[in-house]
């Protein structure tokens, strides 16, 4: 909810901002996208054609998200489709058409599955004469508890000195250093497309994780200092605009 609509969560149970009598206190873009092409001229532009002078790019806007993760789960999907996007692609349209089979994950697939049809949308819009624009979304679960990481990925390292008690810190440090080797795979794809210089990229981090408890109590074990220092930054939740 912050990061489409740039609002806090609802003070009410769980998520049921989609159900009636809730209300979202104020637009989202994905909305703001939706009422933007109500009162495009596609008139204008389809009549271009007679002289060929319609643009390559169109005024409209195609709203996407896509996840791995399920979209039955607390009502994701449901929600997603309230913001306004006009479609949302979770876990389970990911296993329909290419017949994954069973989650990878209690949450869904793993991130790569998702990432590879965010590359087949991509490749197929920007194929397109005339194209729409795009606002697209991609969410990470790699760094959300169980933090599964896919076998053939090779950039695992130690950060803890581990005995059992912190595996799970050391799976968590690992599951972000992949998420940031994904976003620059992202951003070195949009390059290699010639997209970067038009696209603007926006990056929303939110850590609700208990590592990041244990994280602090191994940093404060070596000095208070470097425990707070860390605390203060892990906690910040930027906005990246690239």
């Amino acid at each position: 909810m912050t990061d489409y609509c740039g609002q806090l969560a609802l003070p009410i149970d769980f998520s049921v901002e989609f159900e009636d009598p809730a209300r979202m206190y104020q637009h989202c873009l994905p909305q703001v996208f939706r009422y933007m092409n109500s009162v495009t001229d596609t008139e204008s532009e389809i009549l271009a054609l007679h002289n060929n002078s319609r643009p390559r790019t169109t005024d409209m806007w195609e709203t996407v998200h896509i996840e791995s993760a399920t979209g039955a789960y607390d009502h994701e999907k449901d929600i997603l489709q309230r913001v306004g996007f006009n479609t949302v692609i979770t876990a389970e349209e990911l296993g329909e058409v290419g017949k994954l089979g069973d989650f990878d994950t209690p949450l869904g697939y793993y991130d790569e599955r998702g990432l590879e049809h965010f590359w087949k949308y991509v490749d197929n819009t920007i194929n397109r004469v005339p194209k729409n624009r795009m606002y697209l979304g991609w969410m990470s679960t790699t760094t959300h508890t169980p933090f599964r990481i896919p076998s053939e990925w090779n950039g695992r390292k130690s950060y803890v000195w581990t005995n059992g008690e912190w595996d799970s810190v050391d799976n968590w440090m690992n599951a972000v250093r992949w998420t940031d080797d994904k976003v620059k795979e992202i951003i070195l794809g949009f390059r290699e497309r010639g997209l970067e210089n038009e696209t603007l990229f926006l990056m929303y981090f939110t850590l609700l994780e208990p590592e990041l408890t244990k994280v602090t109590e191994i940093m404060d074990s070596h000095s208070q200092d470097n425990g707070q220092h860390l605390s203060k930054t892990l906690t910040t939740k930027p906005i990246a605009f690239l």
